[in-house]
């Protein structure tokens, strides 16, 4: 793995676990074909586990990413689908709460391979995949990934969303509302929120790392004043019941999404200020503004600020928070 090898790790450390949980999601994002067809080979250390949540929803919490399922007598669905090499665990862990329900929909909550990558598997075995627009455009052409300096070829046609969307999409399965909403400019320029209605849930994607800085791709459309407006309008949409689910890391509720987007709009807010007093990056990066937030937050403060940087000086986004 281009990322993996780059900090010191090597690809069994990926395959095992034993990488800090932000290295291992660049190094799953950051492959090259060759890596992702022997990972499909490769399954995962630890069979993944869907745990209930509310009648009908399960959520997969796992070192690649979370999933977010409804599984009932209509068959199962599926929001994100991890990676090549986890695809037959995710299907056998929804199997074993509903042997006879096939996968019937995937919705890729944005294009990055760690949510899309078990795309083509579960299409190939009849499920109907559900995207962004922009998630079918970036996926189906070679894409390069600034931050990480690694160009990720294009998908094969088999994984590419049959059916997208611009502004929103609505479905209905096991009597569930399930409505994916676009997100413009956040974490990509292709994010949807999943809000499962009867169960009063919500998968985040990218657009939240739960006790993590966040990767804000900003080379794919991303930017901190997207991030910050999802958040806004998740917390909008939702009251002191509803179930968070991040990309990465635990289950939270609705305080754990509005100390999260406290956070976001406190650095942005603190390298504003900088770049208003005409400071470089690394003038900025050496006033340590994550400092108050690190001892609960795994990842790379200074990377992070990186990206709120290229964000708020950045043409043709979003205007500052």
């Amino acid at each position: 793995m281009v990322a993996a090898m780059r900090h010191g790790y090597d690809d069994d450390m990926v395959n095992k676990g034993k990488m800090p949980v932000i290295v291992r999601i660049a190094a799953l994002i950051i492959c090259n074909a060759a890596v992702v067809a022997s990972a499909q080979t490769q399954p995962p250390a630890v069979a993944p586990k869907f745990e209930p949540m509310s009648e009908g929803t399960h959520v997969l919490v796992g070192d690649v990413g979370n999933v977010l399922a409804s599984i009932g007598a209509d068959g199962v669905l599926l929001v994100d689908d991890q990676y090549p090499n986890t695809a037959r665990s995710i299907e056998t862990a929804a199997k074993a709460i509903s042997a006879t329900a096939p996968i019937r929909y995937v919705i890729n909550t944005h294009w990055h391979v760690d949510h899309s990558g078990g795309n083509l598997y579960f299409a190939r075995n009849g499920a109907t995949l559900v995207a962004h627009d922009n998630v079918r455009a970036r996926m189906g052409a070679e894409q390069f990934m600034k931050a990480y300096n690694a160009r990720i070829p294009a998908a094969p046609q088999g994984a590419l969303p049959a059916i997208t969307f611009a502004a929103d999409i609505t479905l209905r399965i096991n009597g569930e509302t399930i409505q994916a909403i676009h997100m413009p400019n956040a974490h990509t320029d292709g994010d949807a929120v999943v809000f499962f209605r009867n169960a009063n849930t919500v998968h985040m994607g990218d657009i939240f790392f739960n006790g993590m800085f966040p990767f804000i791709d900003t080379g794919s459309g991303g930017s901190v004043q997207g991030v910050i407006a999802a958040v806004d309008k998740v917390l909008a949409m939702t009251d002191a019941k509803t179930r968070i689910v991040p990309a990465h890391g635990p289950v939270t509720d609705r305080s754990g999404l509005a100390a999260y987007g406290a956070m976001l709009r406190d650095v942005a807010a603190r390298v504003q200020a900088g770049i208003d007093a005409g400071l470089p990056l690394a003038e900025i990066q050496k006033r340590n503004i994550t400092a108050p937030y690190a001892k609960n937050m795994e990842g790379d403060g200074e990377k992070f600020i990186g990206f709120v940087h290229e964000s708020l000086t950045a043409k043709g986004l979003p205007a500052r928070p």
